[in-house]
């Protein structure tokens, strides 16, 4: 009897446990400094094929699953641009033309939410926006991180699936996961 009990009190805690197993979510490494999560591994985009011209020095990442697109950004700054961005107040002028950017880039986007986050290489940039989809013309939601590190420039953008969704509450738990996940590799482990 006493083994039923302890049974039961065991069955959602190896659920729990192999909901985690499942989920398919694995380490990538964007580069020999940055690794994130992601769903499944990422693709890169061609981007002169895609835009027909190059794009020097950047290279587009992403990947997909049921509720979202999930994008990576790098950019290798030129020594010329690494020199602009040096020092506390600098390093805000460069977030605020990423923000600009960003902004200028969507159809009737509109900064909801901008908040900063911290890791080894210093602050980076979160913001939600909310824009017009490009092929429904419907309102919605997207997230954005930032983060420049070492003479890269990185975006890590969450798109959500669900056009329905003008809160942006749709995949937060995956978007958290993406986000929380941004971790810079010590030089020790490269």
């Amino acid at each position: 009897m006493q083994h039923g009990y302890l049974l039961r009190a065991l069955i959602p805690l190896l659920l729990l446990l192999t909901s985690f197993i499942g989920s398919g979510w694995a380490p990538f490494a964007v580069d020999e400094q940055l690794q994130v999560l992601l769903p499944h591994p990422a693709q890169e985009m061609d981007m002169a094929k895609l835009t027909g011209r190059s794009l020097p020095n950047t290279r587009v990442l992403w990947t997909t699953d049921s509720l979202a697109l999930y994008q990576i950004i790098q950019v290798k700054l030129t020594p010329e641009q690494m020199a602009t961005v040096m020092g506390e107040e600098n390093r805000q002028k460069y977030y605020n033309g990423v923000l600009k950017g960003l902004l200028n880039a969507q159809t009737d986007g509109v900064l909801l939410e901008r908040t900063w986050f911290s890791t080894a290489a210093g602050p980076g940039m979160e913001v939600k926006v909310r824009a017009r989809h490009q092929s429904t013309g419907k309102l919605v939601v997207k997230y954005s991180r930032s983060l420049l590190a070492n003479g890269v420039g990185y975006a890590f953008n969450f798109i959500p699936k669900d056009l329905t969704d003008t809160a942006g509450v749709s995949g937060a738990e995956q978007r958290r996961r993406f986000f929380s996940s941004i971790q810079l590799i010590p030089a020790h482990k490269k």
